[in-house]
This record gives C-alpha cells, structure tokens and sequence, in this order.
C-alpha cells in the first residue's frame, strides 16, 4: 500500500491507495492534524508525494509520516517525459508539482483524449493536454475567494461579496459573484477555444478543487469533475515505476 500526498495551498489531501484504488482519503488545513485523520488506516510500505506549500510544512508533514511508519516520503519532480505525457514548459522541472500530478491523474483518467485539467482552488490553474500527451503549456489566475478578497481589500467601497450568479445583476454583491464567476469560467472557455483551434477536437474540460462545483453549471461541452486530481496522478504514477522523485 502506499500513501499519496498533496499539499496545497491551504489543505493537505491525501489517500491511501493499492494497485491505483484509493482504500481511505481526506483533507486537514493543518499538518499536525495528520495524526488523528489516520488513527484508523492500515499501514503503508510508502508515501508519494507532491507540494506547493513552503517548505516547513513539507517538513511537517514528513516528519508526521516517519514518525508513524518509520517511512520517508518521496516527493514528485516534474521531468521532460512521464507517465506518457511530455512536458512542454520552457523549464520542466520548474512546473509546479501539483500541475504536473494532475495532469498525470488527467491522462490516466481520460486518455487518448484533449484535456482542459482545471484545479479551482486558491488559485485557479488551467492547463492544456492534447490527445497524444503533450502539455503545451497553461495559465495562473487568483480563484475564486482571492478574486472578491482583492475587491474588498483594494478597493474603498466594495464589500466581500456573497451575492448570487445572474446574467444581468442589478446588486452590489451580485455584480461582484457574477463578475468573478464570469472571469473564472471565462479564462476556461479560452483555453479550450485555444486548444480546439489547433485541431483538438473534441476537448474535455477536467475539474478539481474546492470551487470546481461553482463553475461546472457555467461551462459548456463535456465536463467532467474528479476530486483530488493529483492524488489520482500520483496513484497513477506509482504504478508505471517511472517517478522522477527525491
């Protein structure tokens, strides 16, 4: 069995998996709650990992592990080619971690397919696939509560808005929810144009993170929504022997 890990930027999943199905998974926000999420689970053998946090939870969270199991976790290092994808970005191992992951659960999951992979969580990451594994590249924007938090604080007047989605809204807090729901789906619908205008077609938008169910009424075309993307990457991955770790 093996322990699979991915440390956001505000919660730290994880699964427990053997032979790429998961047996028990969850999410803390903090990495000293660990030890009471997995009183129960069977012990792994090894622990696969990927992080975007900084590196004192990294830590955290490994000494978490060894101190349980007496195992080190091996954390994901993106690379030019793996689990049949190449990897486009001007410098491989500078993409995040966390991208890399899901887009390796991506392929797993849909493959031979063209894939818009979206993680809809503090930031809201849109990334390319085409149908023969190559990842030409994606974009960064601020999520969903990042996008109200910066009006609230930026601005003078702006409330942290808990409005409602309406295609013409006539309220303060509604023209701010539909202004960030519109930027957010939007930015997903022009990397699927982009996508298809290369001869990509059909294109399947893939979504994960906390936000993806606010934004799956909004698209069009087939959607799908798979929690915990890159954990399924990391599954994945372990079952090729073709990690790129450290």
């Amino acid at each position: 069995m093996i322990l699979l890990l991915d440390l956001g930027n505000s919660r730290i999943k994880w699964a427990l998996a053997e032979n790429g199905t998961f047996l028990a998974h969850g999410a803390v926000t903090r990495a000293e709650d660990l030890a009471a999420a997995w009183t129960n689970i069977a012990a792994p053998n090894r622990a696969l990992g990927c992080a975007v946090s900084n590196e004192q939870t990294r830590s955290v969270v490994a000494a978490q592990v060894a101190l349980r199991w007496q195992i080190g976790v091996q954390w994901l290092q993106p690379s030019a080619r793996q689990g049949g994808i190449s990897n486009g970005y001007a410098d491989p191992a500078r993409l995040g971690a966390d991208r890399w992951a899901a887009l390796l659960g991506a392929r797993a999951r849909f493959p031979d397919t063209a894939l818009v992979v979206v993680s809809a969580g503090t930031a809201l990451v849109v990334d390319a696939l085409t149908a023969d594994g190559h990842f030409p590249g994606g974009m960064i924007l601020p999520g969903y509560q990042l996008m109200k938090q910066a009006l609230a604080q930026g601005t003078a007047r702006l409330p942290m808005a808990s409005g409602r989605f309406t295609p013409f809204p006539t309220a303060t807090d509604d023209a701010i929810e539909t202004g960030c729901l519109s930027a957010l789906s939007g930015a997903i619908a022009a990397m699927v144009e982009r996508l298809a205008a290369t001869g990509q077609t059909p294109v399947q938008i893939i979504l994960s993170g906390g936000d993806a169910a606010l934004l799956q009424p909004l698209l069009t075309g087939p959607v799908s929504v798979v929690d915990n993307l890159a954990l399924h990457g990391l599954a994945a991955l372990a079952t090729t022997h073709e990690e790129n770790l450290q």
